[in-house]
C-alpha cells in the first residue's frame, strides 16, 4: 500500500501534538511536584487521594482548635495558680491572726494586705487571653467581675462551657467559669460566701479584733482554696486530654500527607529526564514534519 505524503504529514502532526501535550503534562508535574494533576492520570488512586486530602484539611482545622484550647488552658492554669497562691496567703494570715495577740499596727497591716489581695484576685478574675476573658464562661467578651458602689463584687459572666473536639463525636470543656473559681452565688459551695466577701470579712474581723469571726472567715477561705485547687486540677486533666488529641491529630495529618506523597508525589530527577526526552521527541517530529511538508506531491511531479 502506498503511503501518501499527505497521510505521512497527518501522522507527524498527530505525533507533534502528542509530544506537545506530554511536555505540558510534565511541566505541570515539575511545577506542582505531583504526578496526579487530573483524575485521568491515575483513576484507581483518585478516591484515596480525595479522601486523604479531605482528611488533611479536616485535621488541620482540628489542630487549630486544639492549639487554641491548649493555649487557653495554659493561660487559665497560670492564673489559677496565682489565685490559689493568693488564697493560701489569705489562709496564712487568718491562722496567724488566731494564734498571736496582735497590736493595732499589725492588725492594720494584715487587714490592708487582705484588701490588697482582694483587689489582686479581682484583677485575676478579669484576666484576658488575647481579647477574651478567661473566666467569663461563654461570655468571653464581657468583663466578668465588677466592683459595685457598696464595695461588693458582682459576676457578669455565665457558667457556660467552651468545648473542643478531642475525638470524633467527643468534646470536652476546656475553660473554667469565674463563678466556680470564686464561688459567686455559691456556685461550688452554697454554704460559703464568695471569695471576695470572705476576704472582706476576714479583714474586718482582724481589724476589729474579733477572734471567732476570724476563725470562721479562715475556715471559709480554706474551703474556697480547696475548691479552687480542684478547679485547677480539672483544668490540668483537660490540658492532658487536649495534648493527647493534638498528638493523635498531628500523626493523622502526617499519615495522610505521607500517603499523598507516595501516590501523587513526583520524582523530580526522573521527571526532568522525561521532560528533556519529550522535548527531543517534539523537536524531532517538528523537523520530520517540516521535511515531509517540503516533499513534492504527485501532482507537482506530473
Amino acid at each position: 500500500m502506498r503511503v501518501t505524503t499527505g497521510h505521512s504529514l497527518r501522522l507527524l502532526q498527530e505525533g507533534t501534538a502528542a509530544a506537545s501535550r506530554e511536555i505540558e503534562r510534565l511541566s505541570q508535574v515539575l511545577s506542582s511536584g505531583r504526578t496526579l494533576t487530573r483524575p485521568s492520570d491515575n483513576p484507581v488512586a483518585v478516591p484515596g487521594v480525595l479522601l486523604s486530602r479531605a482528611a488533611v484539611e479536616t485535621n488541620k482545622v482540628r489542630q487549630q482548635s486544639l492549639t487554641d484550647a491548649d493555649q487557653w488552658i495554659r493561660a487559665s492554669d497560670a492564673m489559677l495558680g496565682h489565685v490559689t497562691d493568693a488564697l493560701q496567703r489569705t489562709c496564712d494570715i487568718g491562722i496567724t491572726a488566731q494564734r498571736v495577740a496582735l497590736g493595732d499596727a499589725v492588725k492594720t497591716a494584715l487587714s490592708t494586705e487582705l484588701r490588697d489581695l482582694r483587689e489582686h484576685l479581682i484583677a485575676l478574675g478579669n484576666s484576658l487571653q488575647g481579647d477574651k476573658y478567661l473566666f467569663a464562661g461563654r461570655e468571653t467578651k464581657t468583663k466578668p467581675f465588677e466592683v459595685e458602689a457598696d464595695g461588693s463584687v458582682s459576676y457578669h459572666g455565665d457558667g457556660g462551657q467552651l468545648l473542643v473536639s478531642v475525638a470524633p463525636g467527643r468534646t470536652i470543656p476546656y475553660n473554667v467559669s469565674g463563678d466556680r473559681v470564686f464561688n459567686m452565688g455559691g456556685a461550688t459551695d452554697p454554704a460559703r460566701p464568695d471569695v471576695f466577701e470572705a476576704l472582706d470579712r476576714m479583714a474586718t474581723a482582724i481589724e476589729t479584733g474579733s477572734p471567732q469571726e476570724t476563725i470562721e472567715a479562715t475556715r471559709d477561705v480554706q474551703a474556697l482554696l480547696e475548691a479552687a485547687l480542684n478547679q485547677r486540677a480539672a483544668t490540668g486533666v483537660a490540658g492532658q486530654r487536649v495534648q493527647w488529641a493534638t498528638s493523635y491529630v498531628t500523626d493523622e495529618v502526617l499519615r495522610s500527607k505521607t500517603y499523598l506523597a507516595e501516590v501523587e508525589g513526583a520524582d523530580l530527577a526522573d521527571t526532568i529526564i522525561d521532560y528533556r526526552s519529550a522535548e527531543v521527541a517534539y523537536q524531532a517530529t517538528l523537523y520530520a514534519t517540516d521535511r515531509v511538508a517540503s516533499l513534492p506531491t504527485l501532482f507537482q511531479l506530473m
